[in-house]
């Protein structure tokens, strides 16, 4: 039998180059998870459909309608949060009192009295109620559903890019 030798050379340099690779890939996870998270906030406030002056009724459709902005203005997206090696999270949520109601639906009673009150102007006149219940219109729910297919080219196209850099 005869001897074999192998030689291994520029070692130090394939290394440097897969450390490269791997950071750039960190990178694009990072960059790719931010992206998604702006799409679907981008997404959610353009589910609000038709206008009415507050206190008057909603106009047509399944969608939340614009009233103050307050509500489309208050869908988020908060800065990344890295969870470990090539895992990022980013959260998207509304920040105003009454999102969960309006997403939802459900029923408002008085917490420290017997009626809820206001004035409608609609109506012309002061309103009471025992209870109010509000049939959900969706924006957030519908714009994650939608993210399903839209973040995976979102992910791929952040993947090629730091694959051929």
């Amino acid at each position: 039998m005869g001897n074999v030798n192998i030689s291994i050379t520029n070692v130090p340099t394939v290394i440097s180059a897969i450390e490269d690779l791997k950071r750039r890939c960190i990178d694009a996870v990072r960059d790719a998870t931010e992206e998604a998270g702006d799409t679907l906030r981008d997404k959610a406030r353009a589910n609000f459909q038709g206008s009415h002056p507050s206190g008057f009724p909603h106009v047509g459709g399944d969608r939340p309608n614009w009233v103050s902005g307050q509500l489309a203005q208050s869908i988020t997206a908060w800065p990344l949060v890295q969870e470990g090696p090539y895992r990022f999270m980013v959260q998207v949520n509304p920040t105003t009192v009454y999102s969960r109601i309006i997403e939802l639906g459900g029923t408002i009673v008085p917490r420290q009295a017997q009626y809820l009150s206001w004035f409608s102007p609609y109506m012309g006149r002061q309103m009471f109620k025992r209870s109010v219940t509000l049939r959900g219109w969706p924006y957030l729910r519908p714009a994650t559903e939608e993210m399903i297919t839209d973040m995976l080219p979102i992910f791929e196209r952040h993947m090629l890019e730091a694959w051929h850099a």
